[in-house]
């Protein structure tokens, strides 16, 4: 490969890393080298994956019921860019031995925005099922579903105190989920504890970890679509869509400090009779 492939390829990572920060000011360019007659055939289709993911995580900046109607053609068409990407990260690796060290060098960045981008995926689909769907709620054993989550997770160890059902669905998952991944990812956590009780009308399952917490400023915003905070911000939907799920179950959630240190999420949920 020449050297000049080389660099595209160096400014190419570049500009994926700055998608992937939600960093679009050199878009023109990115889309420059998706010309196939200017640049070769890998280089043109690599530049169009992630012209593609560019184009689809800005669309969630359109307002909520637009999105709604985009949701499932959107998770087809960045999915089927994702494979594209993949497959031509294979054939790179077979027909440019010699480059092995600078592929090296750079994969760990280019599948960090693979994966922020699947994760945009599933956070998308998330959505779409806690704003969509209509089916009926049925009775699960909370304590079970905390269990089957927790596996998701083996890097956190997760204990739970009581036992209650509550009227929920399959988003239930979801929910539990994005605070486990909430938790280790934003919140460096290490231990979880899952806390049963219930009220005079309520069951509340208090979320307590042992990490970093969350500022008071920003404790009020957690929730809001498309907020996020520190250095492992990503799409800003995780919280928001456990909000959504919880006011869909006719119920609620909130977060408090967790002393000594780290944060409460409790959720409250209509309590079966």
């Amino acid at each position: 490969m020449e050297e000049t492939e080389k660099n595209i390829l160096t400014r190419l990572t570049e500009l994926s890393e700055e998608i992937a920060k939600g960093s679009y000011q050199h878009s023109e360019e990115l889309f420059e080298l998706t010309k196939d007659d200017t640049y070769s055939h890998n280089i043109a289709h690599l530049a169009e994956a992630f012209g593609m993911m560019m184009i689809q995580v800005e669309a969630r900046e359109f307002r909520l019921e637009q999105i709604i109607s985009q949701l499932r053609d959107i998770n087809e068409r960045l999915r089927f860019q994702l494979n594209k990407t993949a497959s031509h990260y294979q054939e790179l690796q077979k027909k440019h031995i010699q480059l092995e060290d600078l592929v090296e060098n750079r994969t760990e960045n280019l599948l960090q925005a693979i994966t922020k981008s699947k994760n945009l995926i599933l956070r998308m689909k998330d959505l779409e099922f806690s704003l969509r769907n209509n089916t009926g709620l049925s009775v699960i054993p909370l304590e079970t579903a905390i269990a089957q989550s927790a596996e998701n997770f083996p890097s956190l160890t997760i204990s739970t105190k009581g036992k209650a059902e509550v009227l929920a669905d399959q988003a239930l998952d979801s929910v539990l989920d994005n605070l486990m991944h909430n938790a280790l990812h934003h919140g460096d956590a290490s231990h979880i504890e899952c806390h049963i009780t219930n009220d005079a009308s309520h069951t509340v399952l208090s979320f307590a970890d042992n990490g970093c917490g969350i500022p008071d400023a920003i404790k009020d915003k957690v929730f809001d679509e498309r907020f996020s905070s520190g250095k492992q911000a990503q799409s800003g939907l995780g919280l928001f869509i456990v909000k959504q799920t919880m006011e869909r179950y006719g119920g609620s959630v909130d977060v408090i400090d967790n002393l000594p240190r780290g944060a409460k999420f409790r959720l409250f949920f209509k309590r079966v009779r």
